[in-house]
């Protein structure tokens, strides 16, 4: 959730476009698509002490609007992108992880994946696009001309 309000935020252009929401949007992205569409498990929510289970069909259109029209959005708007080191995405992650063990919530329970397994997924895709981006190993393209 506060992956989206974060790309929302930079919609209403209360926050700038930069590296660092761009490499949450794509992580969120493909582990969303894979915890919802290909490792399909039952999506649990926390609410007033009472674990609710999110049926398959309102989980897909969760992981349409909140993670992929994102991604989507990102393409339309890669021209945009303010060229910021993404490292800053270590500041909500870790308020993220903060409040989710202040709280107690388990992401194991939540998603169905043990959460060693999706810090180091995650880690992973984050880690894989700052290396991309630091070694400038994909051209880039600005209105279809490669620079």
């Amino acid at each position: 959730m506060w992956n989206f309000n974060w790309w929302l935020l930079c919609q209403l252009k209360l926050l700038d476009l930069d590296y660092s929401l761009a490499a949450s949007i794509i992580g969120t992205s493909f582990m969303g698509g894979f915890l919802i569409h290909v490792y399909p498990r039952r999506l649990k929510i926390s609410y007033n002490n009472e674990r609710i289970i999110i049926p398959y069909k309102y989980a897909f259109w969760i992981d349409i609007i909140g993670h992929q029209l994102p991604l989507y959005m990102l393409y339309k708007q890669r021209n945009q992108i303010i060229e910021k080191c993404g490292r800053y995405i270590a500041i909500p992650i870790g308020i993220y992880s903060i409040i989710n063990c202040v709280n107690g919530t388990p992401l194991k329970k939540t998603y169905g994946v043990s959460s060693s397994s999706l810090y180091l997924t995650s880690g992973g895709i984050i880690s894989t696009l700052g290396c991309m981006y630091h070694y400038n190993k994909i051209p880039k393209y600005i209105n279809g001309r490669k620079y």
